[in-house]
């Protein structure tokens, strides 16, 4: 079970709305959720995957990778430790994507 704090104007609201279902208050706020939930996941079925080589021209792709790696290499010019370590080789990571303009795997090494 989860509590949850409701500020006055809203469970007004939510009283006002649920009045015509004849439903309980947290059946109500059950079938508010889940119609979002059912929405959002509808919205986000229907938003198109944009083409990768569309997406961007190969000069933009090279601005991106280049900068992510001044980034790791301002990184790996301190004081190295595991955490900055898996920072540099993620922008690293990061900037193979930029350049291919595909998501491949990442696995980062753990040297602790």
């Amino acid at each position: 079970m989860i509590g949850v704090r409701v500020q006055p104007d809203l469970l007004d609201w939510i009283d006002a709305k649920r009045a015509d279902t004849g439903q309980t208050r947290p059946d109500f706020m059950r079938d508010l959720l889940d119609n979002y939930m059912k929405a959002e996941a509808q919205t986000e079925a229907e938003i198109p995957v944009p083409d990768t080589e569309a997406a961007a021209p190969t000069w933009i792709r090279e601005a991106a990778a280049r900068f992510l790696l001044l980034g790791a290499r301002l990184i790996r010019s301190r004081k190295m430790n595991p955490v900055r370590r898996a920072q540099a080789e993620f922008y690293e990571h990061l900037a193979e994507i930029a350049r291919k303009g595909k998501v491949g795997p990442y696995t980062a090494r753990r040297d602790d």
